[in-house]
């Protein structure tokens, strides 16, 4: 199984270009534990001075833009597409600075993340999925992202990506169909850099 990784939703000031090195590392977390792995980013801000191993690199629009407030969704679609023509199976969207360790998630057909003591019928309610973890077909994505006009009046990227989701299959198919993972049923370390030699892991 081919996944394409999509480490989206971030950005780069110039005067903190160490995060890279940061990201960098959870490329590397990635490839290390996913056997075939087609990694991409879609980021805002300055590039980095190193590949650091990305397959594919979209820098979007800039920070507080229209575009990068919604998460790039033009560049979203690009990437998928791309994704889609070099033969992956599954896409996965993951915030840079998750590091996942259980892929069991991989054999679902849909799968996102949810929070502690938050059941999935309340998530579905609020019309919100979040781009910080899903995982599904390749095809059946970019069918959902192409087939239904972003929504720019909607505030929320993640209330966009439900919106989408639902277009395609309704809110009963999301509820019996999706797997809905906690950070700890991920086996998720999460990175917070507060600065360069500021950097704390939170293991859940």
């Amino acid at each position: 199984m081919r996944v394409g990784l999509i480490l989206n939703n971030f950005a780069v000031s110039k005067d903190r270009t160490y995060l890279w090195d940061v990201i960098g590392d959870t490329v590397k977390h990635y490839r290390e534990n996913l056997p075939d792995v087609y990694v991409t980013c879609c980021a805002s801000g300055t590039k980095p001075e190193s590949d650091c191993d990305i397959d594919l690199l979209y820098m979007g629009a800039p920070a507080n833009s229209i575009q990068s407030n919604h998460n790039n969704p033009k560049l979203i679609r690009a990437i998928i597409k791309k994704c889609d023509d070099v033969g992956c199976d599954k896409i996965l969207f993951v915030n840079p600075y998750y590091r996942i360790k259980n892929f069991d998630f991989l054999d679902e057909g849909l799968s996102a993340i949810i929070g502690d003591n938050v059941y999935a019928e309340d998530l579905v309610k609020s019309r919100e999925l979040s781009f910080d973890f899903l995982c599904c077909n390749t095809k059946f994505i970019r069918k959902a992202l192409t087939k239904r006009p972003w929504n720019y009046n909607l505030i929320a990227p993640s209330q966009n990506l439900f919106e989408s989701i639902y277009n395609i299959v309704g809110a009963k198919r999301i509820l019996d169909r999706a797997k809905f993972l906690t950070k700890k049923d991920l086996a998720m370390t999460q990175v917070k850099v507060f600065w360069r030699s500021n950097i704390k892991y939170t293991q859940y």
